[in-house]
């Protein structure tokens, strides 16, 4: 039986793309993985003020901190 990759739940499980689509534009599952809908809530949640730190940059750029 399929779970949650975080928490382990069985219900109500949804695909994130841990490395964003926009970044990679491959339509594949090698980079998904099941999360149940708190989590994948909580992983948007971390990408999008990861995104609005970094600029929506291409994977690779480096970053001046």
């Amino acid at each position: 039986m399929q779970t949650c990759s975080k928490c382990g739940e069985r219900n109500r499980l949804e695909k994130h793309h841990f490395l964003p689509k926009c970044h990679f534009g491959k339509k594949n599952n090698g980079h998904v993985i099941l999360l149940c809908h708190s989590c994948h809530i909580k992983a948007e949640v971390i990408i999008a003020s990861v995104e609005s730190y970094v600029g929506n940059k291409p994977f690779g750029t480096r970053y001046q901190l």
